[in-house]
């Protein structure tokens, strides 16, 4: 007859523990896909026709989603900043400025990326090429915004807009507009899909290990056995 006897105090530091690792590795998965999805997006905007702002969002029939925009003036006024990486992959800030955007329904500006200002302070203007796409989701481990420095690590569009002088709900929150090369993006690149896979094997087996050190302790210690002694 099997039997299980367990250690209270190693059951209650391998519960939390167990439920982390299972966590971290979930987590990994869902970033594998946002990944994969970004990429699609980009890699879907490389075949669309450059357009002006007011082409993409009142003449074309189907979303302004993965379009190439020129921009018109859109660096002045007030900025803030989102934390990502430079078109050479370097980490720091992207500086954003809210411009007009016409035909969205109730929304009359639109954030557009209008620089890069490096962890150090030295700043530099954004490429030609533009897209609209869709805000990165908030990731589970992602910093909180911190308005009073104008620093955002996720999206928040009444927050943003109350920043650059704008009225609530006036920003479109379902996308906005970015510099990009030629070239995957370096957030995009820099750790592709299979990598976040590989992350959460990772995570996923030292959860397996977990439970079979737990197991075999207990085994070794005569509290787990299938017949009892």
């Amino acid at each position: 007859m099997p039997f299980f006897r367990p250690l209270p105090v190693l059951t209650l530091l391998s519960i939390p523990a167990l439920a982390l690792l299972i966590l971290l590795g979930v987590w990994q998965l869902d970033r594998m896909d946002q990944k994969r999805a970004a990429i699609a997006q980009w890699e879907d905007s490389q075949s669309r026709v450059e357009r002006t702002l007011q082409e993409a969002f009142c003449e074309v029939r189907s979303s302004a989603i993965g379009h190439r925009v020129r921009l018109e003036a859109a660096s002045e006024g007030p900025e803030l900043r989102f934390h990502g990486r430079g078109p050479d992959g370097v980490a720091g800030w992207r500086i954003f400025r809210a411009i007009p955007v016409p035909c969205v329904g109730g929304y009359d500006f639109i954030l557009a990326e209008t620089g890069f200002e490096t962890l150090r302070g030295s700043r530099a203007g954004a490429p030609n090429l533009h897209r609209v796409l869709t805000p990165p989701p908030q990731g589970a481990f992602d910093a909180r915004n911190d308005p009073a420095r104008r620093e955002f690590y996720s999206f928040d569009a009444d927050a943003m807009a109350s920043l650059l002088d704008l009225p609530e709900g006036s920003i479109w929150p379902y996308g906005w507009v970015v510099a990009e090369g030629a070239d995957l993006p370096a957030h995009l690149a820099q750790t592709p899909p299979e990598r976040h896979f590989g992350y959460a094997v990772t995570w996923f087996g030292l959860a397996l290990a977990l439970v079979a050190v737990y197991l075999a302790y207990h085994a070794a210690n005569g509290r787990l056995g299938f017949t009892r002694r």
